[in-house]
C-alpha cells in the first residue's frame, strides 16, 4: 500500500481518544479496534492494529485481547489520565475532530455492535443474570475469585472479562465477536475451564 496518512505514535493517540468517548458511553465493553480504525480518516497498514493493542498494553494504556476473533481494548486508568491531561496529540485530536474522524461523534450509537448477520444473533430471555446464564456466569467469577494459582493482575484481568461477559449477556442482543473473544482467554484457566465450556456452548446454541 502507499505511506500512511499519519504516523504511527499519533494513530495510536487516535485509537486511545477514541477508546477514551466509547468508554464514557459504555464503559464495561471491550472495543474491536478494526471499527475504530474505520472510524479514522487516512490508510494506516493493516499491521498497526495489532501493533497498536501490544503498545497500549505494554504503556498500561489500555487493555487488549488478541486471538482468534480480533483485536480487542478497553481502555485503562493510565489511558483514560493520559487523553484528560492532553498526553502526546490527543489535545490537537480533540481540537480539530473533523480533520480526524469519519462522523463520529460521542454517542451511543458509536459503541461496538454486533457486526454479525441478523440470523447469527440471539435473544437472551434471562433477566438481569438471573436463570442458568447467569449462573454459570456467577459461578465462573466465584472460582476465579478462589483461584490461589492466579498472579493478582491476572486475576483482576479474568474478573474484568466476566464483567464484560455479564454484561452483554444481559444486553437484547449480545455482541457475539466480544463474548467470544472475552471467554476465549478465559477458557485457558483451568480452574473454571469446563464451566466456560459450557457457557460457549449455551451461548451457541
Amino acid at each position: 500500500m502507499s505511506a500512511s496518512a499519519h504516523k504511527f505514535s499519533e494513530f495510536v493517540d487516535l485509537i486511545l481518544v477514541r477508546l477514551y468517548e466509547l468508554d464514557q458511553v459504555d464503559s464495561d465493553s471491550f472495543v474491536d479496534l478494526s471499527n475504530v480504525q474505520k472510524e479514522i480518516k487516512g490508510l494506516v497498514p493493516s499491521s498497526w492494529i495489532l501493533d497498536v493493542a501490544k503498545v497500549l498494553q505494554a504503556r498500561s494504556l489500555a487493555d487488549c485481547m488478541i486471538n482468534s476473533s480480533g483485536v480487542f481494548a478497553h481502555i485503562s486508568g493510565e489511558g483514560r489520565l493520559y487523553v484528560e491531561n492532553r498526553g502526546g496529540k490527543t489535545g490537537e485530536i480533540e481540537d480539530n475532530r473533523p480533520n480526524y474522524y469519519i462522523n463520529v461523534s460521542g454517542s451511543n450509537n458509536q459503541v461496538v455492535a454486533a457486526q454479525t448477520a441478523g440470523s447469527t444473533t440471539q435473544t437472551i430471555t434471562h433477566e438481569q443474570g438471573k436463570g442458568p446464564w447467569g449462573q454459570l456466569v456467577n459461578s465462573i467469577e466465584e472460582k476465579v475469585k478462589n483461584d490461589a494459582s492466579l498472579a493478582p493482575d491476572d486475576k483482576e484481568q479474568a474478573l474484568s472479562y466476566v464483567n464484560v461477559v455479564r454484561g452483554e449477556l444481559r444486553k437484547r442482543e449480545p455482541n457475539r465477536t466480544i463474548v467470544a473473544a472475552v471467554l476465549e482467554p478465559l477458557s485457558q484457566i483451568i480452574s473454571v475451564a469446563g464451566q466456560v465450556a459450557n457457557l460457549i456452548k449455551a451461548f451457541n446454541g
